[in-house]
């Protein structure tokens, strides 16, 4: 039997095959700009068409939707367009419904997955707080290279073995013996899926472990490689902060990093001027999220216009499967 890491592989593959085909009838039907035209050495996008470029079976990028594509590609727009704004203000109501939540609060910044990393140490976080971190592989601990760079003192729990799942009795353990003297870890780390070992967390088990036996740890979720394409039910299993890229299970090209935080993890945000980061800051961030899920414009820094909208297609299309994010 497969695990449920190579099921998801799978899935992806059969998704990224489907997509493949679908960009190419698309391709079919347009004039082929990149076969009469090129800037330097090679064309377009790199390959004169879509029967030579190699198509991706990789967890991402994937292959794209012509939809997404189409919007991706489409005229920039001014960040105040009443256009934008509607895409990004339904947007940011798709992601919460795709974390499972009623009451997260969605960040949809420009930037990978990684700078996701960041927003955690530096809004949650400060100088010589503790983080227990489930490391099952390169990504895990290049999270914790992120906690090091801002002084966290970091404990890490890992497999046995390349990619062996860490043991749940030896997290718990952990949490236990910082609790009972005392200084409970601030903040528990998990990727949902290595993408370098494979490796997928046995994520709901961990969320109960934490709350059980250390409850004032915020849950914090590497979801890059596994958000939108593994089970994870932000409300009902506790979870406080998830991050992730837009390139993978969500199927937009890369540049944004999709966030959603808890009620309780935006709580212990500490005001504006204390956190340690400008473009990462959450709290210049809020303003603007809120105002663009009231459909009213705003400005921090000028979104990823084109992204913005690819995003509001894809979530779009995610969601009109049957049974949605539980189909």
């Amino acid at each position: 039997m497969m695990s449920n890491s190579v099921h998801s592989l799978a899935r992806r593959g059969a998704v990224s095959f489907a997509c493949s085909q679908a960009r190419k009838a698309l391709a079919a039907q347009r004039p082929r700009l990149s076969q009469s035209r090129a800037y330097g050495s090679q064309p377009i996008g790199g390959y004169a068409s879509e029967d030579v470029r190699p198509k991706l079976f990789i967890p991402g990028p994937i292959e794209f939707s012509p939809e997404v594509l189409a919007a991706a590609g489409a005229g920039s727009r001014g960040h105040t367009d009443t256009t934008l704004i509607e895409d990004f203000g339904k947007a940011i109501e798709l992601t919460r419904k795709t974390f499972l939540t009623e009451t997260g609060q969605p960040f949809i910044i420009s930037g990978s997955g990684v700078l996701g990393w960041d927003i955690v140490a530096c809004n949650l976080m400060k100088k010589g707080d503790k983080v227990l971190l489930v490391n099952s592989g390169f990504f895990s601990t290049r999270f914790g290279h992120t906690f090091d760079q801002y002084g966290m003192e970091v404990t890490q729990v890992s497999g046995s073995v390349p990619g062996a799942r860490p043991s749940n009795a030896e997290v718990e353990a952990k949490l236990k013996e910082a609790a009972s003297a005392g200084k409970p870890y601030k903040v528990i780390s998990i990727t949902g899926v290595d993408t370098s070992t494979g490796v997928l967390a046995d994520l709901k088990n961990l969320c109960d472990i934490s709350r059980a036996v250390s409850p004032d740890t915020l849950i914090i979720v590497d979801g890059v490689c596994s958000a939108a394409g593994e089970e994870l039910r932000m409300d009902a299993w506790g979870i406080d902060f998830v991050l992730t890229g837009s390139q993978k299970a969500i199927g937009v090209p890369p540049g944004l990093c999709i966030l959603c935080v808890s009620q309780r993890a935006m709580a212990q945000l500490p005001p504006m001027e204390q956190i340690p980061n400008y473009f990462g800051n959450l709290q210049r961030w809020l303003p603007i999220m809120t105002a663009y899920e009231k459909r009213q414009p705003s400005y921090f820094a000028t979104p990823a216009v084109n992204l913005v909208g690819a995003l509001r297609v894809g979530l779009e299309q995610m969601h009109e499967q049957p049974g949605g994010m539980e189909g």
